[in-house]
């Protein structure tokens, strides 16, 4: 056997003894030939050759630049880099971002870059490995940042909803046309996601069709533009679910009795004012017939005291002190019908008060 550089050597009539594997010395990168051939009884066979590399040299060194096209929200930036391997070729590359390792074709970055897939907004660091085709590699690294869209505003949110009740959120951002991701989200539950699109003029509106189950909500919203790059979330907001008050649960059947209790307080009064109209007349009738015997008694009274007077010295006619007991008498029962007539009128200007109250 024996090893050239070119395709076609002869290893000569030498007989090397019978082997079953040999090593070889260290050769020089490049493009070489293993050639081998048997020999038997009847002599020696064809000549058998073996291309073979040898590379211990990695592919060129090579900076690793990012080019995001002037806008720092680029979601999917380019990695330009260039580099070959004189010996072997490169065989492939392996881009590391995050936790993520892809594995990128020389095809794939024949125009001198990677166009990464759709990043979030963050910080990376990412490295980029150029593997020839024995393995040796290179290697170059960078970091850049992916910058966020302006994150929506909420401007109409309820903070109280019965459960009932639709769910009605709207809000504004800076950018039209583009989508807008809706999460609501209730504790030890995944997030309800809805999405909906601003109009020319960035507005937004979103309606929940799907009644809501008791409890406290938590709901946020961020865009997300046609190249996928995003926002970060809009400020959270606290909606609280409530069940349905009473008035709501039973509101026809409290109108209801409320209207029984009306038209029972209103009969109670006609009833009431019937019973104090037919009182009233009673009184009244007594007031008078009092004020008619008062009447009778006192001019009873008089005549009784003239007479009792005129008898008291068994002659006719009345004496100086009869006279003086007589208009004493007189005056006291003036007195006295005058006050009790008094009283009765007061009772009687009263009825007629009340009466003209009642009226009013």
């Amino acid at each position: 056997y024996v090893v050239t550089d070119g395709s076609d050597s002869d290893p000569g009539s030498k007989n090397d003894g019978i082997i079953e594997n040999i090593i070889l010395e260290k050769q020089e990168d490049g493009e070489w030939y293993f050639h081998i051939k048997y020999q038997n009884k009847y002599g020696w066979g064809q000549v058998a050759h073996k291309k073979f590399l040898v590379d211990v040299t990695p592919p060129e060194d090579f900076i690793l630049g990012v080019d995001n096209g002037g806008d720092d929200t680029n979601p999917t930036p380019k990695l330009k880099f260039s580099t070959k391997d004189k010996t072997s070729g490169i065989s492939h590359y392996f881009v590391k971002i995050g936790e993520e390792t892809i594995k990128v074709s020389p095809e794939e970055a024949s125009e001198g870059y990677y166009r990464l897939s759709v990043l979030t907004p963050a910080e990376y660091f990412v490295n980029l490995a150029a593997v020839d085709m024995a393995g040796n590699t290179a290697s170059s690294s960078v970091n850049f940042i992916v910058d966020p869209l302006k994150a929506p505003i909420i401007t109409d949110i309820p903070k109280i909803l019965n459960k009932k009740e639709e769910l009605v959120i709207r809000g504004t951002s800076f950018y039209s046309r583009v989508t807008v991701k809706i999460n609501i989200s209730k504790a030890g539950e995944d997030p309800i996601e809805a999405i909906v699109t601003t109009d020319d003029e960035g507005n937004w509106s979103y309606f929940h069709k799907e009644k809501l189950e008791k409890g406290n909500y938590e709901v946020w919203a961020k865009i997300v533009d046609k190249r996928g790059a995003q926002s970060l979330d809009s400020t959270r907001h606290l909606v609280a679910v409530v069940s349905s008050s009473i008035i709501c649960a039973y509101g026809w059947w409290i109108v209801i009795l409320l209207l029984l209790i009306i038209v029972f307080l209103v009969l109670y009064i006609i009833y009431q004012r019937s019973r104090f109209k037919e009182e009233k007349t009673r009184i009244r009738k007594e007031n008078d017939e009092v004020k008619n015997k008062l009447s009778r008694i006192f001019a009873a009274l008089r005549e009784e005291v003239d007479e009792l007077i005129e008898l008291a010295d068994k002659k006719p006619g009345y004496s100086e002190p009869e006279r003086k007991i007589k208009e004493r008498l007189r005056e006291s029962l003036d007195i006295s019908e005058e006050f009790i007539a008094k009283e009765v009128a007061d009772v009687d200007k009263e009825i007629k008060l009340k009466e003209k109250g009642g009226e009013k």
